[in-house]
């Protein structure tokens, strides 16, 4: 997966030391998210993936749709309301990708990587 690009050269510098502080962990993040999609076959939300990850106070949503645009994930066709916002969610499920990225992770996980 390409290298997600986490500030532009013209950002605020708030946002260049933003992006330098989580840079290497966006990969983490992703397959922790990832990790939390692949509990539930039929999907869900955003909202409920980053409360299984331990993410909900983090920039989950960024990751999650980095993970749609990579193919990690696809949505369901379903939404359901956020308990935080209260507004409808796109229902998301990991896709076979997602699974095998799944697999490499815990394979790197065991050789020790």
């Amino acid at each position: 997966m390409p290298t997600a690009t986490l500030a532009r050269a013209n950002d605020p510098l708030t946002s260049l030391w933003a992006a330098a502080s989580v840079a290497g962990k966006t990969a983490n993040m992703q397959d922790t998210l990832l990790a939390a999609f692949a509990l539930e076959k039929k999907g869900m939300i955003a909202e409920d993936a980053a409360y299984e990850a331990d993410l909900l106070h983090t920039g989950y949503w960024k990751r999650v749709s980095e993970l749609l645009k990579s193919g990690y994930l696809e949505e369901t066709g379903r939404t359901e309301v956020a308990q935080t916002t209260g507004r409808r969610q796109r229902v998301l499920r990991i896709t076979a990708d997602g699974r095998d990225r799944l697999k490499d992770v815990k394979a790197r996980f065991r050789r020790g990587n």
